[in-house]
């Protein structure tokens, strides 16, 4: 044997402290991709004039690893004043393409969000295209 050891372990709350920082770049980037800045404007907006900006954030399973990633988007979108829509996809690369054109029809200015599985990607990467509305992908 080679003397390795592997722990499995729950990401610490550092882990999504990092992440809170992160999805909070995130934010900001789709803040600017939006022609706004990121200062808040004086109506307490995310900086897009009058307009409050609204993401959706979807995640594919119930593992702790999306649930940390989605408090941390929904407590970072509170913080810059966006409204984050969140979607859960149950696994399913069909219920997860509903999902991105749901958030599509609402006119979302972002999409951020775990796949269910790389081979899913292609077709809501496309979608939200073809909806020139920005996505991220998350890993």
């Amino acid at each position: 044997m080679s003397g390795y050891t592997y722990s499995l372990q729950r990401p610490s709350h550092r882990f999504s402290l990092g992440a809170a920082f992160s999805l909070l770049v995130i934010l900001s980037t789709i803040l600017v991709a939006c022609g706004g800045s990121t200062t808040s404007s004086s109506s307490g907006g995310a900086g897009t004039g009058n307009k409050k900006l609204t993401l959706a954030f979807l995640r594919p399973g119930p593992d702790p690893y999306y649930q940390d990633g989605q408090r941390a988007v929904v407590m970072a979108g509170q913080q810059q004043g966006i409204t984050v829509q969140t979607y859960f996809s149950n696994n399913s690369q069909s219920q997860e393409l509903a999902n991105v054109q749901d958030a599509i029809s609402k006119h979302v200015d972002g999409i951020e969000m775990y796949a269910v599985s790389l081979s899913a990607e292609s077709a809501d990467v496309a979608a939200a295209n073809a909806a020139h509305i920005p996505i991220f992908l998350l890993y």
